[in-house]
């Protein structure tokens, strides 16, 4: 599943961000797995969001070089320490 689109929302005081429906509805637990893989984004204020499956193939691409490059530094850094799992609610938030 590609997520196309840009929403702005905000994190509430319990720190949970609502899924837009569109994307909800769209969701295959067999095909996407259960939840979803969020990670810093670029620019900094913004959040990348990938289902489960679709974060496990990026990270199965990741490739080691002996001498990574400047993108390579940048998706070591954020994406594998950064990114966390996060369920979906029954309201069509992550937690």
């Amino acid at each position: 599943m590609i997520f196309t689109g840009h929403y702005e929302h905000t994190i509430d005081s319990k720190n949970r961000l609502a899924i837009p429906r569109k994307y909800r509805s769209r969701l295959d637990p067999e095909r996407d797995g259960a939840g979803f893989v969020i990670t810093p984004g670029r620019p900094s204020t913004t959040l990348w969001m990938y289902t489960e499956r679709a974060f496990e193939e990026l990270a199965s691409h990741a490739k080691s070089t002996l001498i990574p490059d400047e993108d390579q530094l940048y998706f070591d850094k954020v994406f594998f320490p950064l990114a966390e799992y996060l369920d979906l609610d029954a309201q069509g938030r992550v937690l």
